[in-house]
C-alpha cells in the first residue's frame, strides 16, 4: 500500500502562520514607546506597578504552557518578547516611584524561579492548564482592570503610551485568528478574547485623554493672549 502523502497546509493555516510571525516581530517593539516615554519624562505617573507584576506572572505561565504543549513558535513567540519588556517596565516604574529595593528584587527572583519550575516539568500538565486558565483572572483583575480603574479615577491615562496600547489591541486581534486556526486551544483563545476587550477599553481611555489634551491647548494659548493684552 502506498504511503499517504502529507497534507499541505491550507490557505488559512499559511495566513495564520505568516500573521503569527508578524505579531512576534511586532511584539519585540511593543513596549518600546512606553519605555521611551517613561525615560523621556522621567516619570511613571499613572502607570500601575501591580498591573505590570500581574501581567508578568501571566506571561510566565502562558510561555510555559505553550512551550510544554510544543505549539508552533508563531503562536506564542510574542509572549516571550513581552515578558522581557515587562521586566524592564517593572524596573523603570519601581525606579521612578522610588520603590526599587529588596521587595522588587525578591519578587523578581520568585517569578524567575516559578518560571523555571513551570517550564522544567516540575508542575504537572493538569496543574499548568489550570494555571493557564487562571491567567484570564490574573490579567483581568490584576493586570488590565487596575490600570483601567486608575485611569478612570485620574480622569486621564497619565504616561500610558497610545502606541503601546494600540499595539496590544492589534496583537490580540491577530492572536484570536492564529490561535483559532493553528492550535484551537480554547484556554488560550478565551484569554486572548478577554485581553482584547480590556485592551480596547484602554485604547479608548488613551484616545480620550489625547482628545482632552488637544482641546485644552487652544484655551491655554487664548488665556496667555488675554494676559498679554
Amino acid at each position: 500500500m502506498a504511503a499517504m502523502a502529507p497534507q499541505s497546509p491550507s490557505a488559512a493555516q499559511l495566513s495564520a502562520t505568516v500573521l503569527g510571525y508578524c505579531v512576534v516581530l511586532g511584539s519585540t517593539t511593543r513596549s518600546v514607546p512606553q519605555i521611551l516615554r517613561i525615560l523621556r519624562n522621567k516619570s511613571a505617573d499613572g502607570l500601575s506597578l501591580a498591573a505590570q507584576y500581574s501581567e508578568l506572572i501571566a506571561y510566565s505561565i502562558t510561555l510555559a504552557y505553550n512551550l510544554r504543549h510544543r505549539y508552533p513558535f508563531s503562536t506564542y513567540g510574542d509572549t516571550a518578547a513581552c515578558w522581557l519588556q515587562d521586566i524592564i517596565l517593572v524596573l523603570l516604574i519601581a525606579k521612578y516611584r522610588k520603590q526599587l529595593g529588596p521587595k522588587v528584587i525578591g519578587s523578581g527572583v520568585l517569578i524567575g524561579l516559578g518560571s523555571w519550575a513551570l517550564c522544567s516539568g516540575a508542575v504537572s500538565m493538569q496543574m499548568l492548564a489550570a494555571l493557564q486558565a487562571s491567567t484570564i483572572l490574573i490579567i483581568t483583575f490584576g493586570g488590565r482592570l487596575p490600570q483601567i480603574i486608575l485611569n478612570a479615577r485620574r480622569g486621564n491615562s497619565g504616561e500610558l503610551s497610545p502606541l503601546t496600547s494600540t499595539m496590544n489591541l492589534a496583537g490580540c486581534l491577530a492572536r484570536c485568528f492564529t490561535t483559532a486556526v493553528l492550535t484551537k486551544d480554547s484556554i488560550n483563545l478565551a484569554g486572548t478574547l478577554v485581553q482584547m476587550v480590556l485592551n480596547g477599553i484602554l485604547v479608548w481611555q488613551v484616545m480620550r485623554t489625547a482628545m482632552q489634551d488637544t482641546s485644552s491647548r487652544p484655551s491655554s494659548s487664548a488665556g496667555l493672549e488675554e494676559k498679554a493684552a
